[in-house]
């Protein structure tokens, strides 16, 4: 097989390193994810053009967003109406469907070809668009009017009935071993040669030109194993490796580690009345959720959930949870919408909680203001 020339990358970005300031971006998405190829989907399909980062470093994926991005972002959902949002909830789930209906056939398929992933290609697009939609940071201003706007109100009870059971179905599909990413993934490397583990590090393009002889040399895939990032910016995206990548990560790194009070943002006040109790850190993984559920199970009833972010898979961390403290997340994400089900007080978009808090940490959550208080160090 011929081999694919080491990637090509435009010069630094300048206006992304020429007078940046940190205080201008927003931290919105940490996970232990390891695959380059479903964030190249994420980067193309479901982040606005408005600026933003994505990088792999230590194993995780950090996201972060300029907040004039995120601001545009709740503009725009602030305009939708409720038949419009009807509609893209019609089209993402007739897109599972489908996706659904037709992966059996190509798990049987023994002559997959480049056809065959461009089409599985093309409807992981939608699903991804599709639920890209739904973004909390599109909902912001529509939850802030609720009480007073009927058609505000619809759309709020529409997104809570339909969010989490969207984001629970993007996860089987997306990060189980027999969900249709996996199966594109196992076909592509069957017909083409390749180690489906390694494909996790290509681009798109990058897999379909393996149906033209063209594989990334193996240099190239080592700096990604270090460290890489995504910029996006309102007419592009680019990927950085290696050094490279390195010198926008550094751009973002907090140094704060002194930290006592965070500030951030109530989804729910509970009673109304300040909650204390030991931390218990819930390290969100999607690529293996064994490290993930003996977190879980090691948690306390009553103890005080602290991650960057929630999904459906820790039910039963927030279930124990006498208050919900998240890095990252809007009025509408996942951990403020089950914290409104289960009565649970609920503080969101820390920025660094899950980072600089401890499991064993003694903390005080105030919803009434909004702050997280460490009592006492484990």
């Amino acid at each position: 097989m011929q081999k694919r020339e080491q990637l090509r990358l435009s010069s630094m970005p300048k206006d992304l390193i020429d007078n940046f300031k940190l205080e201008e971006w927003e931290f919105v998405f940490e996970s232990e994810r390891k695959s380059l190829l479903f964030e190249d989907f994420l980067v193309s399909y479901y982040m606005p053009y408005g600026g933003s980062v994505n990088y792999y470093v230590d194993g995780n994926i950090i996201v972060y967003e300029r907040k004039q991005s995120l601001a545009n972002m709740a503009a725009i959902g602030n305009k939708r109406s409720l038949d419009e949002i009807k509609a893209k909830r019609d089209a993402y789930n007739h897109a599972v469907e489908a996706a659904r209906a037709e992966l059996p056939q190509y798990r049987a398929n023994a002559d997959f070809d480049r056809a065959d992933a461009e089409a599985m290609f093309t409807r992981m697009a939608a699903m991804i668009e599709s639920y890209g939609y739904f973004d909390s940071f599109y909902w912001e201003q529509v939850y802030e009017r609720k009480d007073a706007d009927p058609e505000a109100q619809k759309i709020v009870t529409l997104l809570e009935e339909f969010k989490n059971v969207a984001k629970m179905q993007l996860v089987e599909d997306f990060f189980t071993k027999d969900g249709y990413f996996e199966t594109l993934l196992a076909q592509v490397g069957n017909a083409c040669s390749v180690a489906p583990e390694v494909l996790h590090w290509y681009t798109e393009k990058e897999v379909m030109e393996l149906f033209e002889g063209k594989c990334v040399a193996e240099d190239e895939l080592q700096k990604r194993y270090r460290a890489r990032a995504f910029y996006i910016n309102p007419t592009s995206k680019t990927l950085y490796v290696g050094d490279e990548a390195q010198q926008i990560i550094d751009l973002f790194k907090d140094t704060s580690t002194e930290q006592v009070v965070f500030r951030g943002k109530t989804a729910h006040k509970g009673a109304g009345t300040v909650v204390r109790g030991k931390v218990a850190i819930i390290k969100r993984d999607y690529g293996e959720g064994a490290n993930m559920r003996k977190q879980m199970e090691a948690m306390g009833q009553g103890d005080i959930l602290v991650a960057e972010t929630t999904d459906p898979e820790c039910m039963p961390a927030l279930r124990k949870a006498a208050a919900i403290v998240t890095d990252v997340g809007g009025l509408l994400s996942h951990a403020a919408i089950v914290a409104r089900e289960l009565n649970v007080p609920c503080v969101i978009a820390t920025g660094n909680a899950s980072k600089i808090l401890k499991t064993g940490d003694l903390v005080e959550v105030d919803t009434n203001k909004g702050i997280v208080t460490i009592l006492e160090r484990a």
